[in-house]
């Protein structure tokens, strides 16, 4: 089975919850005498903090910068961008606009409706063997002693890919994670 994907299990969570409390057991405590409304932070600290960028926005022509202070600065992406064009980086680079520029126009392109009923899946089989020798095109098989699905394309029943899986993570993972 080909693994597509790692989680985490109960057993990992717990190695994660142990490191997490173990590494908050390291954290900077209190200093006796400050607290919450302690003012020893600098108005030119406080200046940096408000004019420094808290979010980014991008809009097909436009990127919008807003700072911590709530003013927004919009600015058209062909002020940051060219237009790209075959011989030319632009937004994209040269070559990526060449290749664009190759696609026929979205009708020439199937919908989602015209190939919904590619496969019609017709049901299981214990072995490749039981696979019905007068299938139509596109009738889909799950074959249990595999776990793969077999559909037949005219001439033979097709693999349509090997049965994937998740792994948990192991706790050396976690750490590696961690460290």
């Amino acid at each position: 089975m080909r693994t597509i994907g790692r989680f985490l299990d109960l057993s990992g969570l717990t190695v994660l919850w142990d490191r997490i409390k173990e590494l908050l057991g390291t954290k900077a405590d209190a200093v006796s005498g400050k607290g919450l409304s302690t003012n020893d932070y600098s108005e030119a600290e406080k200046e940096k903090v408000s004019n420094a960028v808290s979010g980014i926005s991008v809009s097909p022509n436009t990127l919008s910068v807003t700072k911590n202070n709530g003013s927004t600065t919009d600015i058209p992406m062909g002020d940051i961008f060219g237009m790209a064009t075959s011989g030319e980086a632009g937004l994209m680079s040269a070559s990526d606009k060449e290749k664009l520029d190759s696609f026929e126009p979205a009708s020439h392109y199937a919908l989602k409706a015209d190939i919904a009923s590619a496969y019609v899946y017709r049901g299981s089989v214990s072995a490749i063997e039981e696979l019905p020798q007068n299938a139509q095109n596109g009738d889909e098989y799950n074959v249990e002693t595999d776990g793969m699905n077999y559909a037949w394309n005219g001439e033979r029943w097709d693999s349509l890919g090997a049965p994937m899986g998740a792994q948990a993570l192991t706790p050396e993972e976690i750490e590696q994670v961690l460290n």
